[in-house]
Order: C-alpha cells, then sequence, then structure tokens
C-alpha cells in the first residue's frame, strides 16, 4: 500500500466582485476546513477588475495543510465556487460572488488537462502578490526562482490594491 501524501503549504487566492465577497470568502473556508486545515489567511485587499470593466473586486490568500488529492481540491473549489452562483462564461473575465485558485501546493510543478500550479498568471496580477506578500514574502516560485517580494518589485500591473479592513 502506497502513503498518501498530505502537502503541508497549499496557497489559494479567493476573490470575487458580487454580493457579500466576505462572507463567501468565510463560507469558502469554512467549507474546505472540513478537509484541510487551514493556516492562516491574509487580509483582504481591494482592487479594480482585471481584464474587463466591472466592479472592484476583494481578494484574499489562503494557506492550507493536509491537502492529499490536489484534483480533488479543485474540484472542491469549484464546486463551492458553483454553490455560491459563479457562472463561468467562455469569453474570459467576468463579475463573480467568488473565484478560487490554486496558486501554489509546496513547490510542485502541475500541467494536467485541468490545473496548472502554480498558477501561471501570479507573476503578472498585482492583486494576487500583494496578499501573498503578507505573509509568504519569502516563498519562492518553483519556475522563476523569485520570491514573492522580488515578483510584486517586478510586476507590471500597475493597478492600485488597498488593504481593507475590519
Amino acid at each position: 500500500m502506497t502513503e498518501r501524501r498530505h502537502y503541508a503549504h497549499t496557497l489559494l487566492l479567493l476573490g470575487g466582485n458580487e454580493g457579500d465577497v466576505r462572507s463567501n470568502g468565510a463560507f469558502i473556508v469554512a467549507e474546505l476546513s472540513k478537509f484541510y486545515h487551514v493556516e492562516r489567511m491574509s487580509a483582504w485587499y481591494s482592487s479594480p477588475a482585471w481584464g474587463f470593466e466591472g466592479p472592484d473586486f476583494l481578494n484574499a490568500v489562503v494557506e492550507l495543510s493536509q491537502v492529499g488529492d490536489v484534483e480533488l481540491l479543485l474540484e472542491r473549489c469549484l464546486d463551492l465556487e458553483l454553490r455560491l452562483g459563479r457562472e463561468r462564461s467562455g469569453s474570459g473575465y467576468s463579475n463573480r460572488p467568488m473565484d478560487v485558485d490554486i496558486l501554489y501546493v509546496e513547490d510542485l510543478v502541475i500541467n494536467s488537462e485541468n490545473l496548472t500550479v502554480p498558477h501561471p498568471k501570479i507573476p503578472e496580477r498585482r492583486f494576487t502578490l500583494v496578499p501573498l506578500n503578507e505573509h509568504w514574502s519569502e516563498r519562492v516560485h518553483p519556475v522563476l526562482g523569485l520570491t514573492q517580494k522580488e515578483l510584486l518589485d517586478e510586476c507590471k500591473d500597475e493597478s492600485v490594491v488597498t488593504r481593507v479592513d475590519e
């Protein structure tokens, strides 16, 4: 019998711009905590819609541990998005109550039909890099060899990302 590996450091980005995004995020975290250990979470950050015109987004990063099957985590995240009313359009970016992106799974590089890890757009998105730098600034991108701080310093996205205090 093979031993199942549990990944200690899995980072997700939560984001949305419809409805009560913080409550939706709390729902996602509560549901995921039934299967995984939630290590910590960044603050929420506000930023303009990226890739389309729409209301501002709120985004936060969540760290999970005890993730054994990354594809199952992806299925659970997609199911939770749907339960919150997410409608996927084939035409790119759109408004949404909640989106969950798997950013990193330890130092793994995954290129499957359904999942790419690390998330390929991390270096391009200030709204991802700013919350990542709250707790994980020294985490090294396993493909680029740069820390999150270095990625943020080099990011060409000039969007204003603002911490939203409670």
